[in-house]
Order: structure tokens, then C-alpha cells, then sequence
């Protein structure tokens, strides 16, 4: 055993064995056909060593080692580019167990998994399967779940509220007895009978509340809601590591917010209409004169900051300190979240929108371009706002929509995990600061123009809007304006995309 391990861990540091040569391509063979031949052959090079690190931890190796060997060969100089790109998945898999201390089975089972999918093992293919419908049932009970949970507070609220007018007229009648009682009436008279008489009745009804209250079976519902909640991750992942494609996303890619392997990034996305929207509010000097603007096509919106799942499969690698690549990608400054949505425009055949001057570190947004793109501050505030104006993106207060500073203890979180805005758009109050286009100044909404509005050419800071994970909820209303140095990496600062959708010429 110790001899096979031995052998294991030593293949992990040598260099793969080159692919054999692919035989000439027919003349018949379009681009994609190419494309995945090469896709198959660059994965081909990392299947064997991926396998041989499952065997040496299934032989006994410390998981972290093995996952140190890979990740140290796979980020090391023997392996191109190209084919780092190709292997950012497994990648990621590994900084993932070697950032944690003692990663529990299910983690190294959904792994192995991994591996049975990349060798082909049919048996493993029919337990992914069941995985998935075992994941997909789990996830619809904890949706009905949360419905009921909605409904059980509903109506402990109501029941609240009914207490409340309930016991007000005992209170009315006690502060009279009280006004209306001499001293010797209290002492002599029928006033502690009537008192008493009183807090009799305010205990009746109080008890009458608790025997319909819903407060056990809401404490019930929500204990089941959190075990089920803790169990889906590991559910997603045994379901993930290999299976069927559906729709456009490999089901193995989905819990990390990825697309294809063949080159495509998908971005869920919503639609902002077109039309005026209210600008600004009377909170702060910087957000006045609050004033109508106009949108004059509608905008596809990301549904959520870019994740760190996404900005790795577009540019190869996760620049984030808070690493999981289901919350927001941060860390990322101005010019490279500008980088981004150009890799971004190239994959999906589109216009790239900023003509990038590196010497200089700058970039020009050519908003008539079909590629993605940053939102100006007008657009971001108007896809925040929802079809109704609201203090926060989905709602009045923040804790039901906002990963703040009160609610998420200084860290960001997954995606998708606080409601969303009335577009369907989620985070765009709290989790990360977003960029936005322009250049920031005080009097911009003073001097803009009213359609299609951006801020001044030039400037020292960059608009970020939203709020953060780091800052109170105050930070997180729509209409707060804030600003950062293009050039800052920040832990709590992302970005989300979006692209004009004009109508054909």
C-alpha cells in the first residue's frame, strides 16, 4: 500500500505525458467540431493525474497534500495557458480542500464522483442521476417549506396585531380606574378587586393568543427548513460532480455558477424596461435635485454580481479573498471589471463596448455597442429601484433584502440568498459595492442631461453603489451614492454587467 501511494503521489509531481497527435481534420469539420476535438484533448492531459490524486487519497494520502500536489502542478509553469483554463474547475476543487482544515466526506465523495465521471464509468453516471432527482426533490420541499414558513409568520403577526387591539381597551380601562380611584378608594374601596378583575382578563386573552399561536410550528418549520438547508449543499455537489447537460448547463457546473466547457459563459440575466424612472432622493446633498430621467431601451441586466464562478471561467483565474464561487467575485478594480465584460462580449460574438488604453490604464465606454458593459449610475439605480421605488432593492427594510454589516457580520455571502427586487434582480443592496461607470462628482444629477444620462468625463473616483456586506444598512439604500479609486482592489467592492437591447436598424 504504502509503495502504490508512494507512486501515486510521485506521478502528481511530473509532468503529464503530451497527448498523442490528432489525426488531420476533414475538410468537412466546421469550427466547433475543432474546437471540442481540442477541448476533449486538452481534458484527456488532466483526467489521468485528477484520477491518480482520488487514488492516493483513497489509498490513504492526507487529503490536503494531495490536493497541495495537484493544485502546485496545475498553477505551476508546465502547464500553459490554455490549458489552465481548461482545468480551472479541478483547480478550484483543490484550493477548496486545501483551505479546509478537515474536509468532511461528503466533500471527498462528491470529488470522487468527479473522477468517475471523467473516466466514464457508467455506474457512477446512473447514481448521478438519482443524485440529481434526490437534489431536485430536496429543493422543492425546502421551496414549500419556505412558503409555509412565509405564511405560518404571516399569520403569527396577524395573531399579534389582534392581541395588540385586544388588550388596548383593557389598558384604557385600568389607566380610568386608576385616574378615577382617591387614595382611600384604593386602600379601602374594590379597587385591587377591580384591578385584579383586570389583569384577570389581559392573562385570558394572552392566554387565548398563545394557544392559537403559530409560534411552535413556525420554531418547528424552521428547524427543518435549517437541516434541510445544511444537507442541499452536499446534496448539489454528489449531484453536480457529473451528470447530464440541461438546457445550456452541464448539471456538474451548476452549484459553482458555471457554463459550458466549450467556451461559452452563461450569464441569467433580467429585463429592465425602457421609460422614465425618479432619480435621487432628499437623504443627501450628492443625491439632489431629485428629478425624472429616461432609459430609452430596455437593459438585460445580470441577475446577480458576477460571481466568482463566472469571472474564472471568463478569465481564468479567482482573484477574491473570501473564496467561494457562489458569492460575488470581488477584489477586482475598475479597469479589470472593465476587462471582464470585454472577454465577456468576445465569448458571446458581440461588440466589445470599451476601447481599453492600457498604457494609461483607461477605457471608453462606446454605450452603442451590443457587448456587456457596466451600468451607468442612472441605469443601476433604476434596475435597483424595481418597478416601484423603494428604500432598498426589494423591499423597506434591509434585513429582508440586504447582506449588511447587522446581517452578514462583515462577510459576503452566496448569491441569491435575500429576496429579490421587483425586476427579479438579487444583491443589488448589500453582499458587494458594485462599479458603475462613471466618474463621480457631487452636482452630477444637478448638471445631467435628462435621457440616458452618465456622469462627467473625467474624475478621481469611480461610483460604486449598493452597499457592502462591511457597512451598515444605511450605505445599502438605492439612492446612496458612494465612490472608490479605479485602481482599488477592495474585498467588499464587485460588479455586476448589462447590455442595451435596441432594436435591429
Amino acid at each position: 500500500m504504502a509503495d502504490e501511494l508512494s507512486r501515486r503521489l510521485a506521478q502528481l509531481s511530473q509532468p503529464a505525458a503530451p497527448a498523442a497527435p490528432a489525426p488531420a481534420p476533414a475538410a468537412a469539420r466546421d469550427a466547433r467540431a475543432l474546437r471540442l476535438e481540442r477541448e476533449a484533448a486538452r481534458r484527456e492531459q488532466v483526467t489521468g493525474r485528477w484520477l491518480d490524486a482520488l487514488g492516493a487519497i483513497e489509498a490513504g494520502a492526507p487529503v490536503r497534500g494531495v490536493a497541495q500536489a495537484f493544485l502546485e502542478f496545475f498553477t505551476g509553469p508546465a502547464v500553459d495557458e490554455e490549458l489552465r483554463r481548461t482545468t480551472f474547475i479541478e483547480v478550484e476543487l483543490c484550493r477548496h480542500l486545501v483551505s479546509v482544515a478537515d474536509p468532511p466526506p461528503c466533500v471527498c465523495e462528491a470529488y470522487a464522483t468527479l473522477g468517475a465521471r471523467l473516466s466514464g464509468d457508467p455506474a457512477a453516471v446512473a447514481e448521478a442521476r438519482a443524485a440529481r432527482l434526490r437534489l431536485v426533490q430536496a429543493e422543492e420541499r425546502a421551496t414549500r417549506l419556505r412558503a409555509q414558513l412565509g405564511a405560518v409568520a404571516a399569520a403569527a403577526a396577524a395573531r399579534e396585531a389582534a392581541l395588540v387591539e385586544a388588550l388596548a381597551p383593557i389598558t384604557a380601562r385600568r389607566a380610568a380606574l386608576e385616574a378615577q380611584t382617591s387614595v382611600l378608594d384604593r386602600l379601602f374601596g374594590g379597587y385591587k378587586a377591580a384591578l385584579q378583575a383586570l389583569a384577570d382578563e389581559e392573562q385570558a386573552a394572552r392566554a387565548a393568543h398563545r394557544a392559537a399561536s403559530a409560534e411552535a410550528d413556525q420554531a418547528l418549520i424552521e428547524g427543518e427548513l435549517l437541516v434541510l438547508e445544511a444537507e442541499l449543499p452536499a446534496m448539489r455537489r454528489a449531484a453536480a460532480a457529473h451528470g447530464e447537460e440541461s438546457g445550456t448547463l452541464p448539471l456538474w457546473l451548476e452549484p459553482f455558477g458555471l457554463a459550458h466547457l466549450d467556451g461559452r459563459a452563461s450569464v441569467l440575466t433580467r429585463t429592465v424596461p425602457a421609460g422614465p424612472r425618479m432619480r435621487g432622493s432628499a437623504e443627501r446633498p450628492d443625491e439632489l435635485p431629485m428629478r425624472v430621467v429616461v432609459l430609452p431601451h430596455p437593459l438585460l441586466v445580470g441577475e446577480t454580481p458576477v460571481t466568482q464562478g463566472l469571472y474564472a471561467a471568463v478569465i481564468g483565474h479567482n482573484p477574491a479573498a473570501q473564496v467561494d464561487l457562489r458569492r460575488p467575485v470581488e477584489r477586482v478594480s475598475w479597469l479589470e471589471a472593465v476587462r471582464f465584460c470585454n472577454a465577456l462580449s468576445q465569448i458571446h460574438g458581440l461588440r466589445e463596448a470599451y476601447l481599453i488604453d492600457e498604457a494609461r490604464g483607461l477605457a471608453r465606454c462606446r454605450r452603442e455597442a451590443s457587448g456587456w458593459r457596466l451600468p451607468t449610475e442612472a441605469e443601476w439605480e433604476a434596475a435597483a429601484m424595481g418597478p416601484e421605488r423603494q428604500l432598498y432593492a426589494g423591499g423597506d427594510e434591509a434585513k429582508d433584502c440586504a447582506w449588511t454589516i447587522e446581517t452578514a457580520q462583515g462577510k459576503t455571502r452566496r448569491v441569491r440568498m435575500r429576496r429579490a427586487n421587483g425586476y427579479g434582480l438579487f444583491d443589488m443592496s448589500g453582499n458587494v459595492w458594485e462599479w458603475c461607470n462613471d466618474w463621480y462628482a457631487p452636482e452630477a444629477y444637478a448638471e445631467a442631461p435628462k435621457e440616458s444620462p452618465q456622469g462627467p468625463e473625467v474624475g478621481e473616483r469611480k461610483v460604486v453603489r449598493g452597499g457592502s456586506a462591511a457597512a451598515e444598512a444605511a450605505l445599502a439604500r438605492v439612492s446612496r451614492r458612494s465612490a472608490v479609486a479605479p485602481e482599488v482592489r477592495d474585498p467588499f467592492v464587485g460588479f455586476r454587467v448589462l447590455r442595451s437591447l435596441k432594436p435591429a436598424p
